[in-house]
């Protein structure tokens, strides 16, 4: 009915855009099939034409947020989900250049397919650290391009990684795709279901945070051996890079030993704001003495583990914080409860949280000064003292000493 009287009238027209107007405001807003119908041919008939969007441009030439744009390109990455308010994002390239792209759950389009070639028309460009991205919208057309790409299949892997043939991790910028040979110093106790493993990788350089995908298919590193990590995605989060190993990333174990950065020591006062679950009574690897986590090593499976005792908390500055690891003489010296009575805490009430509740009730708003190995944002400490308020307040007020703490934003 819409094209027949549209064809009538010698008006140019979109099936795809009239499907997708028709499809919202029926199935999305529940619009009357008879009134939706006529409200897309008054569109049509006003305007005299098909809006297809803004002229195709190169993703090169997108230099600013707030444009409506359309674009073309061929899918190459394609990222975890982490909001439900996005249905996909991923990165498209063209001839000139590489961007994200994000599709709004709201927008109704369905997820882009990997290596196909798409034109995305009435996109709209954001802006955020200084790189670009288009997001998909209501108003948005999506077009599958089957007979065209903008990428050479067979050397993907090697087009999208860095141009060096190896990145120093201190040279890592936000957006970069990267080589990098390094050492795994740590690895991080995982918390989230779309996250296979993650922790620290070092080189003579530096160290940067690693975060391997569940759905990237890649092995678990171990902590203590080199590897190559190739194609890699660099990203920013409060000023902070990680580097991120997605399905087309490739890793390879190295028989030589990366050498690392030397070991950096760091002296940190403030008070202690939290106690961290998997504080208390612990079970770790008797392979590689990690902590283990419902029984399993993140690296060697199902083993029998040995108790220990720690303690992880966040000590604050007024400025920054750090992470703080303790190990078992120290848990012990600054919560006044020992590894024993910590167990027998455990074994009579099968509550590990007892334990972190009851240690964070003895420490919590003391004021310390931490030494250790600084690794990131976290310090593996090898002494911590008790300070009185007074010594805190000074320490503070040292660093603070020449800041203009009066001076507001613009």
């Amino acid at each position: 009915m819409i094209i027949d009287t549209l064809k009538k009238r010698g008006i140019k027209y979109s099936e795809t855009d009239i499907d997708n107007k028709y499809n919202l405001l029926v199935n999305m807003y529940c619009v009357p099939e008879e009134d939706a119908a006529a409200s897309i041919i008054n569109y049509y008939s006003k305007s005299g034409f098909v809006s297809m969007g803004p002229k195709t441009i190169k993703i090169s030439e997108i230099n600013a947020p707030d444009q409506w744009v359309t674009i073309e390109g061929t899918v190459v990455s394609i990222y975890p989900g982490t909001s439900p308010s996005i249905t996909q994002s991923g990165l498209i390239r063209d001839d000139t250049g590489v961007i994200r792209y994000v599709i709004w759950a709201k927008s109704g389009h369905a997820p882009l397919e990997k290596f196909k070639t798409y034109r995305l028309e009435s996109v709209v460009t954001s802006e955020y650290n200084q790189l670009f991205s288009v997001g998909v919208n209501r108003n948005s057309v999506i077009t599958p391009l089957e007979d065209k790409s903008y990428v050479d299949l067979d050397s993907i892997r090697v087009d999208y990684a860095s141009n060096s043939v190896n990145t120093d991790i201190k040279s890592i910028k936000d957006g970069d795709w990267v080589i990098i040979r390094g050492k795994v110093m740590r690895i991080f106790d995982n918390t989230s279901p779309n996250i296979e493993q993650h922790g620290i990788i070092a080189d003579e350089t530096g160290s940067v945070r690693f975060v391997i995908w569940k759905k990237s298919g890649i092995e678990k590193l171990e902590e203590g051996k080199s590897y190559e990590i190739e194609n890699a995605v660099a990203n920013a989060y409060n000023d902070k890079i990680s580097i991120y190993l997605n399905s087309t990333t490739t890793v390879r174990e190295l028989e030589e030993e990366i050498k690392v950065d030397a070991i950096q020591t760091e002296e940190f006062q403030g008070a202690i704001i939290k106690v961290m679950q998997g504080s208390g009574i612990i079970s770790r690897c008797p392979e590689c003495n990690r902590a283990m986590q419902k029984g399993i090593c993140a690296t060697h499976g199902h083993v029998v583990g040995k108790k220990d005792y720690r303690i992880k908390m966040v000590v604050d500055d007024g400025v920054e914080y750090r992470n703080v690891v303790v190990s078992r003489e120290l848990s012990e010296k600054i919560s006044g409860i020992t590894f024993s009575e910590a167990a027998d805490i455990v074994a009579n009430t099968l509550d590990n949280e007892l334990v972190r509740a009851t240690i964070e009730s003895r420490i919590l708003g003391r004021y310390v000064k931490v030494v250790g190995r600084k690794i990131d944002n976290t310090i593996l400490a090898t002494d911590i003292q008790p300070l009185n308020a007074d010594e805190f307040y000074q320490a503070v007020a040292n660093l603070l000493e020449g800041v203009d703490v009066t001076s507001s934003p613009a």
